[in-house]
């Protein structure tokens, strides 16, 4: 097995993660891509960037808990067969949600300690600039930036897609609680059905039916997708991808009993 690192995983975008240099005949293939960091925050230049960690866990952009993707087992796509559109609008959103919450309960705390400032106003204050994160927050976390393809390694060398199992897995890279980080969810295409959520913002879900079957014991946050903990909610724009998702979306469409006109 390699012992370097290749996986996908939380990128902290105001802080590059830096890479250690590893020969590359010891490597399968290492995944350079791009930096998003122009696109979730502007700030920061573009630059190359491995990425590395699989994020895991139902509530994940508050878990920092990652496994390692076995670089001798599986390798990732060389590019992302989606790329969401809206990516900045969505992280600055939370960005900025944040900002108005932070400051507003910092000005309404310090208008209790004041003497002669009704309570009401502190909390009028206070309440307006608190209320929209939370409702942001569970309206954008599904939002999915970038998917890429898991491919099994075939006596070290990558396989073609005709020659994928039967179970494909893909790696949903998501926008982070604060708006400037990325994590990533370890989904397998079987498990995944089109639903209608939280107004339009949730259009993916895992269904449970084979984690609970194959993890009785464990509660929803810890049940195991393919050894993989993972979120159970995502929103992926279908007219984005070309044909390589609508392939995707005509899997999707199928299992979940809906015809959309994809084959």
């Amino acid at each position: 097995m390699s012992n370097v690192r290749c996986c996908v995983g939380r990128t902290g975008l105001s802080r590059p993660v830096l890479r250690q240099a590893v020969p590359s005949r010891r490597v399968t293939r290492i995944t350079a891509v791009r930096s998003v960091q122009s696109q979730i925050n502007p700030s920061q230049p573009d630059e190359e960037e491995v990425t590395t960690k699989i994020r895991t866990g139902i509530f994940a952009p508050f878990v920092y808990h990652a496994e390692y993707l076995d670089t001798a087992k599986y390798s990732l796509s060389r590019a992302p067969i989606y790329q969401a559109t809206s990516s900045f609008h969505v992280s600055a959103t939370k960005r900025v949600a944040w900002t108005i919450a932070v400051i507003g309960g910092y000005f309404s705390s310090a208008m209790l300690t004041m003497d002669g400032i009704p309570t009401a106003l502190a909390l009028l204050v206070g309440i307006p600039s608190v209320l929209p994160l939370p409702i942001v927050t569970w309206l954008t976390t599904p939002y999915v930036h970038r998917i890429f393809r898991i491919y099994p390694n075939s006596e070290g060398e990558r396989v073609d897609i005709e020659s994928l199992k039967e179970d494909e897995e893909f790696i949903f890279e998501c926008i982070s609680v604060f708006g400037r980080g990325l994590y990533n969810c370890r989904v397998k295409l079987s498990d995944l059905r089109v639903v209608d959520k939280r107004f339009g913002w949730v259009n993916i879900e895992i269904n449970r039916d084979r984690i609970e079957k194959e993890y009785p014991k464990q509660n929803i946050v810890e049940m195991a997708l393919g050894g993989t903990r993972t979120r159970s909610y995502f929103y992926v724009a279908d007219d984005v991808g070309g044909y390589k998702m609508e392939r995707i979306w005509s899997v999707i469409d199928r299992q979940s009993g809906v015809d959309n006109g994809r084959d």
